[in-house]
């Protein structure tokens, strides 16, 4: 199981609640970004420059990584003419097509194929306007390569974009809506949202901070989605699915329990009382210094029990304690 993510299909992730789970989520995320938006990021938007600039997100450029696969076009136009009934090359006035733009160092070697096909067409030097469903398939397609490349090695991911009915992808990547589909439906319950904007530096300090819990928290997640794509009833993966939200939910109020220092009001309601009923009695060092030696240790023993329930309720053992302290994440809040 990988422990990063590629993004897809545009080049600027969304300033939304998708990109903050997602950040939240992996260890990192990568899009895939033209060679000449290297040299210009003004191209891309502030949150894209902000999440660069803090190492947040990686840039994957295609013009670099297509040459280590072997027949990356041949095979995608292979895809196409296998399917060419079901594609419909030929445009009508019946049923007009929509567009979406891709730039031409990601098409690679077939944008002679799509421009004679009328599957695109030549927007600029740059730019060509595919034809949205091939488009639909080709950045799939796209990123399922280029994640499968051991010097990248990510999970292709999407916000909600609408995946392909047919899948030029490997066979054994066919099962993987099934995948995504469970970790969404975890994630949007269990990992916290942004009440307003999402602020790139409190992401940042987050991860530096409790990054060290993620691994087994997204373990116990990507195994119980893993599991869900082999059940071939839908019914079950639904049910299974809340089951196990139900029980993450429960493990975390007793995390979240453990962590509040709820010691403070023990101390107010049982301890201060015996220190008041102590200073009755007389002893060596006299009233002053039992009231003294007494009203010092109360912050002490507070101190020390407060530690004692952080690190039980922040315990590396314990995978959902990376979701706890998510929510504790000021500008979040939980579903």
């Amino acid at each position: 199981m990988s422990n990063n993510a590629l993004y897809f299909p545009y080049i600027n992730l969304p300033q939304d609640a998708w990109s903050a789970r997602s950040l939240l989520y992996w260890d990192g995320l990568a899009t895939i970004v033209p060679m000449d938006h290297l040299d210009r990021p003004e191209q891309l938007s502030q949150f894209m420059r902000g999440l660069l600039s803090e190492g947040l997100v990686k840039q994957v450029v295609p013009g670099i990584h297509l040459y280590d696969c072997p027949g990356f076009s041949d095979h995608f136009i292979e895809y196409l003419e296998a399917h060419r009934q079901a594609v419909n090359f030929k445009a009508s006035t019946q049923q007009p097509f929509r567009y979406t733009r891709i730039h031409a160092e990601k098409l690679h070697r077939i944008t002679d194929y799509l421009v004679q096909h009328e599957l695109a067409s030549q927007a600029d030097y740059t730019w060509y306007n595919v034809r949205e469903d091939v488009a639909r398939d080709f950045m799939f397609y796209l990123a399922v390569t280029l994640g499968a490349l051991g010097h990248i090695d990510a999970v292709p991911v999407t916000d909600g974009w609408a995946l392909p009915g047919r899948s030029p992808s490997p066979s054994t990547i066919r099962r993987s809506p099934h995948v995504r589909k469970a970790r969404e439906v975890v994630l949007e319950n269990l990992l916290p949202t942004p009440v307003e904007g999402v602020s790139v530096q409190q992401l940042a300090q987050f991860k530096h901070r409790h990054g060290h819990l993620l691994p087994r928290f997204r373990l116990a997640v990507e195994q119980h989605c893993i599991q869900m794509a082999g059940v071939t009833n839908a019914e079950e993966r639904l049910e299974r699915t809340r089951l196990f939200i139900m029980d993450c939910q429960e493990q975390i109020k007793e995390i979240e329990s453990a962590m509040k220092p709820s010691f403070g009001r023990i101390i107010c309601s049982s301890l201060i009382p015996m220190v008041a009923a102590g200073l009755s009695y007389s002893g060596e060092g006299g009233l002053q210094g039992k009231a003294v030696a007494a009203l010092g240790i109360i912050p002490l023993a507070f101190e020390v029990v407060s530690q004692i329930r952080a690190a039980r309720g922040a315990n590396p053992r314990q995978p959902l304690a990376y979701v706890a302290h998510a929510r504790k994440f000021t500008v979040y809040k939980t579903p």
